[in-house]
């Protein structure tokens, strides 16, 4: 969907970083030991979690890309 150049502001550095749109019908089943937690979320969901919980800064970066790629209606 989109690829964009994540700079961490001299944190760690710059990195390439890729969203993709996946659909599967098979169950989801992360791997313990990397995922604590796991839940699919609707937008709204979503969006009343943004203030409340801790985001890895590239993960929010990549949402508001998201979001914003889809407002210009590409997405």
């Amino acid at each position: 969907m989109l690829r964009f150049l994540y700079d961490s502001g001299g944190v760690a550095g710059k990195w390439w970083s890729a969203v993709y749109e996946v659909r599967c019908e098979l169950p989801v089943d992360p791997q313990v030991e990397e995922v604590a937690w796991h839940a699919f979320l609707t937008e709204d969901e979503l969006a009343a979690r943004l203030g409340a919980w801790e985001w890895v800064p590239d993960g929010l970066a990549a949402y508001e890309r998201l979001r914003a790629h889809a407002a210009e209606g590409r997405g």
